[in-house]
């Protein structure tokens, strides 16, 4: 983490290139709920006023961890092999709030309050054929930056 400000170097650049958002701190209001009926809060990391959209960033394909639970188990297991060199990677991988189905669940929570998320990757991140199809068959609605900001 290079600033207070943001939770990695990833989200201090892209606000740089895009000073009109807002940066957020604070949890939604409502709390969600995995696939284990386990609850859990969510934030996102910038608010778009012109479109009225949250905007969760990432700069990495969202893994597949199914439940919080499972992504913390997978996430403790992988301890012994954390490096400096893979940490970020390894949380990529494993971790909740890096997970398909939590931006999903967040998201399709939100809209049923008729709040608007969206899941928007970096340009230049690596997005495999079948984790679009996997975000399709979820109904997860997400964007690569430059085809957000058109």
């Amino acid at each position: 983490m290079t600033n207070t400000k943001y939770d990695s170097k990833a989200e201090a650049d892209f606000h740089s290139n895009h000073p009109e958002l807002i940066s957020c701190h604070n949890f939604y209001p409502s709390v969600f709920f995995d696939d284990w009926n386990e609850m859990f809060k969510a934030k996102s990391d910038f608010y778009d006023r012109s479109t009225q959209t949250y905007i969760e960033l990432k700069s990495h394909q969202l893994n597949t961890k199914e439940t919080r639970t499972i992504a913390l188990e997978k996430w403790e297991a992988q301890q012994p092999y954390i490096t400096k060199h893979n940490k970020t990677l390894k949380m990529c991988e494993n971790q909740w709030g890096h997970s398909l189905y939590k931006q999903a669940i967040v998201q399709h929570t939100l809209a049923k309050q008729k709040i608007r998320m969206v899941v928007l990757f970096k340009d230049g991140t690596k997005i495999t054929t079948r984790s679009k199809n996997l975000m399709k068959l979820n109904g997860l609605t997400w964007f690569m930056e430059s085809d957000y900001f058109k």
